[in-house]
């Protein structure tokens, strides 16, 4: 009786073991693998064909001077841009262009401080325009023409939509 016991408990140890090895095989069997391939998208976002900071002349203007400039954005992907302006040369007071400011707008309502920034959005594979402005008004002071152009630095940062 004790022998079919451990003759028993053998059959069912060895029919678990085969069980268990089944099991595992089939498990890695339904296990796919393979490799996955992959392409890295680097885009890229200019402004007036510069890709960071670039310098914009005015031209050579004279007081009663107005007009505005464009700035062109492009970019390979959609994308949000921003245009900060900065470094003023020659433009404002104690200046050869002391009344010279800068707009966002034609009326000439909005001023364009340093640090001030022209915003907007670009489509992928396409270009959008930020235009702006510039107006030299007559002083009450005898201000007198300067061949010396005034010019403002930008800065153009996108951020993918």
């Amino acid at each position: 009786m004790k022998g079919n016991k451990i003759l028993y408990a053998g059959i069912a140890i060895l029919i678990l073991g085969i069980g268990f090895a089944v099991g595992t095989y089939a498990y890695y069997q339904t296990t796919v693998t393979g490799n996955v391939g992959g392409t890295v998208l680097a885009w890229q976002c200019t402004a007036n064909n510069q890709t960071a900071t670039f310098t914009i002349s005015l031209g050579s203007l004279y007081p009663g001077s107005s007009g505005s400039k464009t700035i062109t954005v492009g970019s390979t992907i959609a994308a949000d841009y921003v245009i900060t302006f900065s470094s003023f040369t020659n433009m404002g007071s104690g200046s050869n262009h002391p009344n010279l400011n800068l707009y966002k707008d034609s009326a000439h309502s909005s001023i364009i401080n340093s640090g001030g920034t022209l915003a907007g959005t670009v489509a992928a594979g396409g270009t959008s325009t930020a235009t702006f402005y510039y107006y030299w008004p007559y002083g009450t002071a005898s201000e007198t023409y300067n061949a010396s152009a005034p010019s403002v630095t930008a800065t153009v940062v996108c951020t993918q939509k």
